[in-house]
C-alpha cells in the first residue's frame, strides 16, 4: 500500500477535518502544524481527484509521515482493532485446520481505502480461483499489516 494512497483516502473519507486535527495535535509541533494545514489545503481538492494527488505528491517527506502516521495508528477506534484481532485469531485456527490462508486486500469502497480480511480456498493461494468470505474492516491495510504483526498473526497472501 502506498503512503499518498492511504492520505488521498483520508482526505476523501468522512472522517472531520476536527478529528483529525485534534488526533494530530500528538505530533512534533512543527510537524503538526504543518500537517493540519496540509489536511485542509487537500481537503479543498478533494473533488478533484488529479490536483488532489498532484498536491499529495507535492507533501514534504515529515508532512506526508505526519499525515500517514495518523492512518495507521489513529484513524480507526480501538473496539474495530479488537474485532480485527479477534477475527483474525479465530480464522487463523479455522484456516489450519480446514487448510485455507488468508488475503488482505482494499475493500471495494469508492473512498477511504478500508481492508477486507478474505479466506484464500487453498493452503498457498491459487490466483485463478479467487478468495470467499469477505470481511470489511474500517481499517487502512498499512495499519491492519501493523496489527497482525504486533499481534504475530500470520497472513499470507495480499491483493494489495
Amino acid at each position: 500500500m502506498k503512503i499518498e494512497q492511504d492520505i488521498e483516502g483520508l482526505i476523501k473519507s468522512d472522517i472531520s477535518t476536527k478529528e483529525i486535527v485534534n488526533k494530530l495535535g500528538n505530533s512534533l509541533h512543527s510537524a503538526k502544524d504543518k500537517a493540519i494545514i496540509a489536511v485542509q489545503q487537500l481537503r479543498k481538492l478533494k473533488k478533484n481527484s488529479d490536483k488532489l494527488h498532484e498536491a499529495i505528491l507535492n507533501l514534504d517527506l515529515e508532512t506526508a509521515q505526519t499525515i500517514e502516521d495518523y492512518c495507521v495508528f489513529d484513524s480507526f477506534t480501538v473496539a474495530e482493532r479488537d474485532r480485527l484481532i479477534n477475527y483474525c485469531k479465530k480464522l487463523v485456527e479455522d484456516g489450519l485446520k480446514n487448510k485455507y490462508s488468508i488475503r488482505l486486500g482494499n475493500s471495494a469502497t469508492g473512498e477511504w481505502q478500508y481492508s477486507i480480511i478474505s479466506k484464500e480456498p487453498h493452503t498457498y493461494g491459487d490466483w485463478f480461483t479467487g478468495n470467499y468470505d469477505h470481511k470489511s474492516f474500517k481499517i487502512p491495510v498499512n495499519a491492519v499489516q501493523l496489527i497482525l504483526n504486533e499481534e504475530y498473526i500470520p497472513f499470507f497472501l495480499h491483493s494489495i
